[in-house]
């Protein structure tokens, strides 16, 4: 402390804090230290002073300095021992160690680079932010945030909030019914969180938290073994592993490089990311989520979510009826998932999940073996293989580049996509995926979804009565499918796959031969050909190089894309997709679903109420859809398909022109332009690289943007030139494009524009406009419908009324004029105005968002630029941008803002505004809502009042009026003044906090910049009334106006500690 003063009267900054308070420092003899104390209070009791300051060491001779409901911050590098606080705010920095404290009822905080064991901490909030150990703090009832490179040990947590940011581990915090959050480097080993919300955010293990019915969030490099989370929500974010955190009932997300064993959760949402392993969570109707690198071993979820992104294997979570995502690169081995959603994403093996009902997904590099999925949907996407999963009834989806072996799906869902085999699924019923580069081998799939995407073979699925999809370079032989979905996309051959009633799509080089397809969906994708798969009334979808003839389709779904020609397939009532390089002349499609998708043209396919689907690189002329949908992705041109009712996508490279779609879902997704295609009351989508001028869309789903006369329609352009005018009115209009998006007139539709050129007035009326372009979307006139704009322009007044817009863009959004609608701009320019009367408006861009005028709408804007004054009144706000957002006006809506730049007044009353920006975010008025905000930017005043804001940002928040609302601010800059009354505030920042007004709310800040305590000289009274601040950063929080509240300021750069030092930085000692 003595070399910290010299060094404070070297730089002159001790001269220049006694400008403004008188400073007391601490006496070496006892005898002095009480005159010393006397002079102090009689300074500070002085009205016609400014306070005083008064300097000491922890362990000192000051015990008790009256701290009665105070603040005690403790900056040190050794240890507290018993500081007697006593319902107190204590808020230890050291690097030292923190042993027993004996805070009762009392806030604590430890910031220290050593260890923490047994502050005996009863029905107090303790936060913990060191490098060492935090050991059995015995946290009863309360709130313990532990910020450490060490461990956490056993901190008894009942029924409290114990939040742990550590790089060490975290051993057993015994959290009961408490919120536990543990982000640290090393290892949680059993929190013993019992319905409480467990956050462990480390680089270490998580062993056992015991968390019941808590959420438990683990964030870290290490290892997670048995949290025991019971109904709890468990999250694990590491980089280690996680072992057996008992979750039941409980959401549990494990985000690591290590391994998750046995969270034994119970009916609980775990999730676990990681780089390790993920062995036997115990999740029990629980969602569990696993992203790590390692394994996941036996995470027994029991009808619970499981989700493993991992690195390494997952072994036998036992999902019963549960979500389990395994994301991995490792195994998954025997979850257990019982009737669950499993989805498995990693790079190793997945065994054995036993997946009862549940819905598994894996996604990894190495195998899935036997997850005993029953009835589940099983999703396995990896590069491994994939071993019985044991899916009954389930979904399973297998994305690897090994094999996959008898997963055991029963009725289940299963996704095998991976580069190597997939042997015997045991898919009875379910949905089954493979995508894989081997084979594929008796998934065993009864009545599922089966789809095999792969470079292998796929031999005996057993599919029965499923969706079976095989995208491979070998050959399917003997799927044994029973009217279930077969899909195979491969290189090779497809032999008999036995598919009676099922969806059969083959995608491969190869030949498909007699895959006895009775009432089935089957779809070839190949290079080949594929002679007589006798299809039944199923759906066949060829994707192939070479011919289709006569596959006998009667009122099936035919799906063909191919290089060569399709000639005649008599399809009766079917789903025909074509994909080839050549022509679709005359398929005879009635009342069916046909999707060509090509690199030639579609001439007059005759699809009279059908799904027609055309992507190729030429021409559709005419395919005579009647109320049918058509899809047409190709290179060429479009013309005149006339689409009654029908859905009509084009993907194309060439032009659209005149589809005369009627009341049909058109698509259009060319790098050419979309002329007129007269969609009436229907879908269409337009993903192109040049213009859409007038599809005359009436009522439809129109998607590609130049005055489609879209009558509540969606409307839906992706392409890469411009959109001018598509007319929709009361349709869905989603515009996402690389250039502007000018006053698309969007009146409570929704509006997406997907382009990459610009959209002009689609007067969209009550539609859902989405426009996906790189060019500008001008005035679609969307009323009431949903205007989602992604581009890389402007969007320049949608006039979306009660709509939905959706703003995805590079460039501008001004003015949608979205009246109650959602409104989403996704763009990198600016949105100006949109007009947004009570609807969803969401700017996700790199430019600005300038008040769009949402009135009680939904809004969200995501962009890297600037969001002005998008008028959201009761509506939800989501602003994702780099930029600035400026009065969104957004009253009692969700107003999220997500950018990199600023959000400038959106005028949030009541609504659910988040922010998520890299610049700043002013006045969003929010009332009563949900307001998050992340960004690296600025927030000012969204006048959020009672309701919840988040901001997530690394700039500014600059007074956003959060009333009575939950605000949390992340970012890297500065806050000001979000005025949140009774709300849940947290800032979580890189810059400055400025004034949040928080009264009686939860603040917590953590960020990267500094912290101004408030307007005057001193670190006294930041305003918070009742309320929890907790400030986490590296920068600087100006006037929080936090009044009566928990301030906790943790941060690993500098404290400014009043005006006097603005030029100033000092170093944290």
């Amino acid at each position: 402390m003595e070399k910290c003063l010299e060094h404070w009267k070297d730089v002159n900054i001790w001269s220049r804090i006694e400008q403004y308070k008188q400073i007391f420092v601490e006496s070496k003899s006892k005898g002095a230290l009480s005159d010393l104390m006397n002079d102090f209070y009689s300074k500070i009791n002085d009205p016609s002073l400014n306070g005083a300051i008064f300097i000491a060491v922890c362990r000192g001779k000051i015990n008790d300095p009256s701290l009665n409901g105070a603040i005690f911050i403790a900056v040190c590098r050794g240890k507290i021992n018993d500081p007697s606080l006593n319902g107190a705010i204590f808020i230890a920095v050291c690097r030292g160690k923190i042993n027993d404290p004996s805070l009762n009822g009392a806030i604590f905080i430890a910031l220290c680079q050593g260890k923490i064991n047994d502050p005996s901490l009863n029905g107090a909030i303790f936060i913990a932010v060191c490098q060492g150990k935090i050991n059995d703090p015995s946290l009863n009832r309360a709130i313990f945030i532990a910020v450490c490179q060490g461990k956490i040990n056993d901190p008894s947590l009942n029924g409290a909030i114990f939040i742990a940011v550590c790089r060490g581990k975290i051993n057993d915090p015994s959290l009961n019914g408490a919120i536990f959050i543990a982000v640290c480097q090393g290892k949680i080993n059993d929190p013993s969180l019992n319905g409480a919300i467990f956050i462990a955010v480390c680089q270490g293990k998580i062993n056992d938290p015991s968390l019941n019915g808590a959420i438990f969030i683990a964030v870290c490099q290490g290892k997670i073994n048995d949290p025991s989370l019971n109904g709890a929500i468990f999250i694990a974010v590491c980089r280690g592993k996680i072992n057996d955190p008992s979750l039941n009932g409980a959401i549990f997300i494990a985000v690591c490089q290590g391994k998750i064993n046995d969270p034994s959760l119970n009916g609980a949402i775990f999730i676990a990311v990681c780089q390790g392993k993920i062995n036997d969570p115990s999740l029990n109707g629980a969602i569990f989520i696993a992203v790590c690198r390692g394994k996941i071993n036996d995470p027994s979820l029991n009808g619970a979510i499981f989700i493993a992104v991992c690195q390494g294997k997952i072994n036998d979570p036992s999902l019963n009826g549960a979500i389990f995502i395994a994301v991995c690169q490792g195994k998954i081995n025997d979850p257990s998932l019982n009737g669950a959603i499993f989805i498995a994403v990693c790079q190793g093996k997945i065994n054995d999940p036993s997946l009862n009902g549940a819905i598994f997904i894996a996604v990894c590099q190495g195998k899935i073996n036997y997850p005993s999925l029953n009835g589940a949907i099983f999703i396995a996407v990896c590069r491994g293989k994939i071993n019985d999963p044991s899916l009954n009834g389930a979904i399973f989806i297998a994305v690897c580049q090994e094999k996959i072996n008898d997963p055991s799906l029963n009725g289940a869902i299963f996704i095998a996509v991976c580069r190597g085999k997939i042997n015997d699924p045991s898919l009875n019923g379910a949905i089954f995926i493979a995508v894989c580069q081997g084979k594929i081998n008796d998934p065993s799939l009864n009545g599922a979804i089966f789809i095999a995407v792969c470079q292998g073979k796929i031999n005996d699925p057993s599919l029965n009565g499923a969706i079976f999809i095989a995208v491979c370079q070998g050959k399917i032989n003997d799927p044994s499918f029973n009217g279930a979905i077969f899909i195979a996309v491969c290189r090779g051959k497809i032999n008999d796959p036995s598919l009676n009633g099922a969806i059969f799509i083959a995608v491969c080089q190869g030949k498909i031969n007699d895959p006895s397809l009775n009432g089935a969906i089957f779809i070839a994708v190949c290079q080949g050909k594929i002679n007589d798969p006798s299809l039944n009334g199923a759906i066949f979808i060829a994707v192939c190089q070479g011919k289709i003839n006569d596959p006998s389709l009667n009122g099936a779904i035919f799906i063909a894309v191919c290089r060569g020609k399709i000639n005649d397939p008599s399809l009766n009532g079917a789903i025909f997709i074509a994909v080839c390089q050549e022509k679709i002349n005359d398929p005879s499609l009635n009342g069916a679903i046909f999707i060509a998708v090509c690199r030639g043209k579609i001439n007059d396919p005759s699809l009279n109420g059908a799904i027609f689907i055309a992507v190729c690189q030429g021409k559709i002329n005419d395919p005579s859809l009647n109320g049918a949908i058509f899809i047409a992705v190709c290179q060429g041109k479009i013309n005149d398909p006339s689409l009654n009712g029908a859905i009509f996508i084009a993907v194309c490279q060439g032009k659209i022109n005149d589809p005369s779609l009627n009341g049909a879902i058109f698509i259009a997704v060319c790098r050419g332009k979309i002329n007129d295609p007269p969609l009436n009351g229907a879908i269409f989508i337009a993903v192109c690289q040049g213009k859409i001028n007038d599809p005359s869309l009436n009522g439809a789903i129109f998607i590609a943007i130049n005055d489609p006369s879209l009558n509540g329609a969606i409307f839906i352009a992706v392409c890469q030139g411009k959109i001018n005018d598509p007319s929709l009115n009361g349709a869905i209009f989603i515009a996402v494009c690389r250039g502007k998006i000018n006053d698309p007139s969007l009146n409570g539709a929704i509006f997406i524009a997907v382009c990459r050129g610009k959209i002009n007035d689609p007067s969209l009326n009550g539609a859902i406009f989405i426009a996906v372009c790189q060019g500008k979307i001008n005035d679609p006139s969307l009323n009431g419908a949903i205007f989602i704009a992604v581009c890389r322009g402007k969007i320049n007044d949608p006039s979306l009324n009660g709509a939905i817009f959706i703003a995805v863009c590079r460039g501008k959004i001004n003015d949608p004029s979205l009246n109650g609608a959602i409104f989403i701009a996704v763009c990198r320019g600016k949105i100006n105005d949109p007009s947004l009367n009570g609807a969803i408006f969401i700017a996700v861009c790199r430019g600005k968002i300038n008040d769009p005028s949402l009135n009680g709408a939904i809004f969200i804007a995501v962009c890297r630029e600037k969001i002005n004054d998008p008028s959201l009144n009761g509506a939800i706000f989501i602003a994702v941008c780099q930029g600035k957002i400026n009065d969104p006006s957004l009253n009692g809506a969700i107003f999220i803002a997500v950018c990199r730049g600023k959000i400038n007044d959106p005028s949030l009353n009541g609504a659910i505004f988040i922010a998520v920006c890299q610049g700043k975010i002013n006045d969003p008025s929010l009332n009563g809502a949900i307001f998050i905000a992340v960004c690296r930017g600025k927030i000012n005043d969204p006048s959020l009042n009672g309701a919840i804001f988040i901001a997530v940002c690394q700039g500014k928040i600059n007074d956003p009026s959060l009333n009575g609302a939950i605000f949390i601010a992340v970012c890297q800059g500065k806050i000001n003044d979000p005025s949140l009354n009774g709300a849940i505030f947290i800032a979580v920042c890189q810059g400055k906090i400025n004034d949040p007004s928080l009264n009686g709310a939860i603040f917590i800040a953590v960020c990267q910049g500094k912290i101004r305590l408030d307007s005057y000289t001193r670190l006294i009274d930041p305003s918070l009334n009742g309320a929890i601040f907790i400030a986490v950063c590296q920068g600087k929080i100006n006037d929080p106006s936090l009044n009566g509240a928990i301030l906790i300021a943790v941060c690993r750069g500098k404290v400014r500690l009043d005006r006097a030092l603005l030029d100033q930085e000092l170093p944290v000692t």
